[in-house]
This record gives C-alpha cells, sequence and structure tokens, in this order.
C-alpha cells in the first residue's frame, strides 16, 4: 500500500478526500474510505461494471473470515481464481493477513485433474476456495479413482450452485473434510454468508447460510422485511465490507446502494444485492433466484432459477441453463448431460412435468455438447440468450 495514491474518482465517489483538480484527488497514508483496486463484475448478464473497494472493505472482509475458518500461518492456500476475478482478491489479501502461504496454481492443470491433484499433494495445499465449476472437473473425471488430495483439509465453494450430485461425490469420497458454501456479491469485498455443510449428510438445497459476523443481512419484500420461513424477498446486505461504487455511474450506485431504515430502528447504507432468497426452519438463507431472472409467463410469476435447481438435480445432467424468450414468449432450457446421460430434450421435459408445474416446465430444451462460459468460469448467459433469438 503506497505511502502516497493518487486517485481520480467521479464525484459520486467522493466521500472523505482532499481533491485537487478535476475529480482527482492526494490521499496521504490509505485511510478506511481510500480506495485500494476496481474489479470488473463478470458482464454474463449484461455490460461489465467497474466496482470500486476500499482499503477499509477489505480488512473488514478478511478479518472476519480468517477468524470465521480457523485460518493461521500454516495454511497453503490453492489459488484457482485468475486474478481479473473478484474471487481471487481473496486469498490475495488473506495470504498478507495471516502470513499464510498461497500456491498459484498453473491453469492448464485443471485440463487434467489427475496432474492437478498431484500438484496439490505436491505443494502440501491445506486449503482451497474454488468454484463449483473447477470442483466438479475433478469428479466429473472420476479422479478420486486414481488419486486423492492427500493435505486438504478445508474446501471452500462460491460463485455459483454445486450441482449436488457432484458435490455429493466429494462428501462420500472425502466424508473428513470441511466443506462450506459462501455466498457473496462483487458489490462486497468478499462473501457475506456462508453455510459449514454437517458431516454425513447433504442437503436437497444447499443453504447461503448466516452472515459473517461483520455483515447483517435482511431479506426485503413487497409488504417489508420479511422473517418467517419460506417467504421470498431480496437480499439486502449492511456491512463496512461494502463497495463504494460501481465506477462512473452514479445513477446505478444510487439504485443498489442505498440509505435505508431497517427493522432496528436504524437508518444505514445496504446493498441491494438483487437476489431471491428465504429463511429456512433454522433461520439459514436459502438462494432461489435473481431479480431479473423472475418472469412472469402465462399469468404466473416463475423463478428460473428455481427451473434450473429441480434440473441440476437429474442425474442425467451436467449443468443446465434456463432463460425466456421474450420474443417468442416461452421458457427455454439448455442443458449439458452427464457422460452417461442418454436423455434427449423430450426425456428431460418427461422428468420435469414429474417435479414441477406444468406451467413452469420449459416448452424448449436443448441439448449441448458443452456449456458456453464466460473469462470467470460461470456460464455465458449472454451467449445462450442470443443463440434463442
Amino acid at each position: 500500500m503506497c505511502r502516497w495514491t493518487r486517485i481520480c474518482l467521479p464525484t459520486s465517489c467522493r466521500r472523505s478526500w482532499r481533491t485537487r483538480g478535476s475529480g482527482c484527488c492526494w490521499a496521504p497514508e490509505a485511510g478506511a474510505d481510500t480506495p485500494l483496486y476496481m474489479v470488473y463484475t463478470s458482464g454474463s448478464t449484461g455490460r461489465p461494471k467497474g466496482v470500486l473497494k476500499s482499503h477499509g472493505a477489505v480488512i473488514s472482509f478478511i478479518e472476519a473470515f480468517s477468524e470465521t475458518f480457523d485460518l493461521g500461518p500454516e495454511e497453503i492456500l490453492g489459488n484457482q481464481n485468475p486474478f481479473f476475478f473478484d474471487a481471487s482478491a481473496k486469498d490475495l489479501y488473506l495470504m498478507a493477513l495471516i502470513g499464510a502461504t498461497m500456491e498459484i496454481i498453473p491453469s492448464e492443470k485443471f485440463i487434467f485433474p489427475v496432474r492437478l491433484m498431484e500438484y496439490l499433494n505436491q505443494k502440501g495445499v491445506t486449503y482451497i476456495c474454488w468454484t463449483p465449476t473447477a470442483l466438479s472437473i475433478v469428479t466429473q473425471m472420476n479422479t478420486f479413482k486414481r488419486i486423492l488430495p492427500e493435505t486438504v483439509r478445508k474446501v471452500l465453494f462460491v460463485g455459483e450452485v454445486f450441482p449436488v450430485k457432484q458435490l455429493h461425490k466429494w462428501l462420500t469420497t472425502l466424508p473428513e473434510l470441511r466443506y462450506v458454501n459462501l455466498y457473496g456479491s462483487s458489490e462486497l469485498a468478499g462473501i457475506c454468508c456462508w453455510y459449514e455443510i454437517p458431516k454425513g449428510t447433504l442437503p436437497e438445497q444447499l443453504p447461503m447460510g448466516k452472515p459473517l459476523p461483520n455483515c447483517r443481512v435482511w431479506l426485503h419484500g413487497e409488504g417489508g422485511f420479511i422473517r418467517k420461513p419460506d417467504q421470498l424477498g431480496e437480499v439486502w446486505i449492511e456491512s463496512p465490507a461494502l463497495a463504494l461504487c460501481y465506477y462512473g455511474d452514479p445513477e446505478k450506485t444510487a439504485r443498489v446502494f442505498c440509505m435505508e431504515q431497517l427493522p432496528d430502528g436504524r437508518t444505514a447504507r445496504v446493498l441491494k444485492s438483487g437476489d431471491l432468497a428465504r429463511f429456512d426452519g433454522e433461520g439459514n438463507l436459502v438462494f432461489s433466484s435473481r431479480k431479473d431472472f423472475q418472469i412472469k409467463h402465462m399469468g404466473r410469476r416463475i423463478e428460473l432459477g428455481e427451473i434450473e435447481s429441480v434440473t441440476d438435480a437429474l442425474p442425467q445432467v451436467q449443468r443446465c441453463c434456463c432463460l425466456y424468450n421474450t420474443g417468442k414468449n416461452r421458457i427455454e432450457l439448455f442443458c449439458q448431460l452427464a457422460p452417461d446421460g442418454e436423455l434427449d430434450g423430450k426425456g428431460i421435459q418427461h422428468l420435469l412435468r414429474e417435479r414441477l408445474s406444468e406451467y413452469m416446465v420449459p416448452s424448449v430444451v436443448h441439448i449441448l455438447p458443452e456449456m458456453p462460459f464466460n473469462a470467470n468460469g460461470k456460464i455465458d448467459r449472454t451467449r445462450l440468450q442470443a443463440a434463442m433469438n
């Protein structure tokens, strides 16, 4: 962290900096609100946005994260995320805070999962926090029949829903490891919720869990704040780890980062995440879908994420993506089959009719040899949307 940092900011992002000239400021030392870095969102559903993070946000998150998961200098972190991906910052700053070792895993190792496991064993990696896509590569190639990760003790995953059948292979093969599902957003310095899978169990749907110590999470619906289980609402996050703004976009910043009155009577700055979730009977948050994935079809509100969740649970399907074709007014489902999956589109529709209401069953099912991914390893919904039109 430089002693003097020159920062150029739009007016909407300035707070307490000493400015000189047109939108530029000089910050002697680094304060909590001093910008530290900017990362662009993946742009999987639209135009990428620059999200500006501060020193204070990163420190708040990393301290809470390291304490929650008992991470110390003896850890050897196996970094999977490219450095243009937001999740990589977590590994970098965690290494700096706790004095751990970070091994930057060559990307080509993920093409050959046996070599990937050999690399982890050779380097003595104890902790991995990867995307479910990266973890699934290992089990899809039946890697554990040839070699096991001998030194890994903690397996954390973030960024997308982990296909249940692939997670089950990890849990049954290596039941002694600690498995944690993380939930976060690019508009945070890291994650805000976590759920540790109890040993010997696998919920039908993995919860997002409960907040880190530095976060408070609320659900807000049309009638106000939600406290009862199984009622759907938008996830609002209050935390010192919130980002400063969307760079150069004051209108979107004002829509997403808002001062709101909370149920305890306080007025605080919150992130309106756009994610829809509910509370389960144990007070855990359970992800449902994105607000922009909620559609109205045949007079009914439908969560496309719910269709994806049910489809992902089919053993014949490796991964899927559900979209709405507004031009033809129909739901379309894209599926990549598992190696032993032998279904066609009509077969998948038949199975979904046994699990979903008829109005939720996709009108068209596309079988793809491979699902397209964007640079951050997430399903590229923009490409699939273009393929429909």
